[in-house]
């Protein structure tokens, strides 16, 4: 698909009576083939974007418009959901949305931007203590995390999908209180010249994994409100597979965090 078909299909997604935007805002099925297309258009866009200085406003704030409607409509889905966008497939749209913007894909910290709060913060043994990815650039994604647990089955299902994006600096401006302190546990582990390190947070019920760089300097963190201290972490492929202390897993790609999924092992053993 060229830029030129991407933006024709984003446009008609937008504007058409039964297009992706209606569809996302009503939570109606959608068909798994249309919503790839979709994908392997915001795919293209991110990267014909990544070359040029801006993003024209219409573009920009149709793309918008789609992520933020989906994220909103998606935190409502928490026992059915339309027929097409499942848990991976919204956060698959979801990141490849923000993809258009973020150009946050790299593994590695922004050489130019570590001398900021959360560096600072990092070294002395702190985190941004929402459900997020902090970057070491000080770019944030958010987060829609909760769990449902099934009395019927005993099963715990658990979801974390990037939600928005925001900064250190906007939620400092409101919260001066954004941090949580963390300890690393043991066996943390090298890749491809990245440290990848875990553990808890100041409360039970909390755990993070980070990536660092040789000198210390944090590429990002991703931290859990509902994973329980993360116990051990593995790479498979480029895979980092995380286990918190209760059953928790998170699958992080390591190139590019926000693709991310988590489940419980309960989910696991029962199906």
């Amino acid at each position: 698909m060229n830029t030129e078909d991407a933006l024709a299909l984003i446009d008609h997604e937008y504007e058409a009576n039964d297009g992706l935007l209606i569809k996302f805002r009503l939570s109606n099925d959608v068909e798994t083939e249309r919503l790839e297309r979709f994908h392997e258009a915001l795919q293209t866009l991110a990267v014909h974007y990544d070359q040029q200085t801006h993003i024209e406003s219409d573009v920009a704030y149709k793309i918008m418009s789609f992520r933020d409607t989906l994220s909103a409509s998606a935190s409502h889905w928490k026992v059915s959901r339309p027929e097409g966008l499942t848990i991976q497939m919204t956060s698959k749209l979801i990141i490849a949305l923000s993809g258009v913007f973020a150009g946050h894909g790299t593994s590695q910290a922004n050489p130019n931007k570590l001398n900021g709060t959360i560096q600072q913060k990092w070294r002395e043994g702190f985190v941004v203590g929402y459900d997020c990815i902090a970057y070491g650039d000080e770019q944030i994604v958010f987060a829609n995390a909760y769990s449902v647990y099934d009395p019927n089955t005993h099963e715990t299902t658990l979801y974390w999908s990037p939600l928005c994006d925001t900064t250190v600096a906007s939620l400092l401006k409101y919260n001066d209180d954004i941090w949580t302190e963390v300890d690393i546990f043991r066996d943390p582990f090298e890749f491809e010249g990245q440290k990848i390190v875990f553990g808890d947070g100041g409360m039970g019920n909390e755990g993070y994994i980070a990536s660092v760089t040789p000198d210390n300097d944090l590429n990002w963190s991703l931290f859990f409100t509902n994973s329980n201290p993360i116990m051990r972490a593995e790479m498979r492929g480029r895979t980092i597979v995380a286990y918190g202390e209760t059953g928790f897993i998170a699958h992080i790609n390591i190139d590019n965090p926000a693709d991310i999924s988590v489940t419980h092992e309960n989910s696991i053993r029962d199906t």
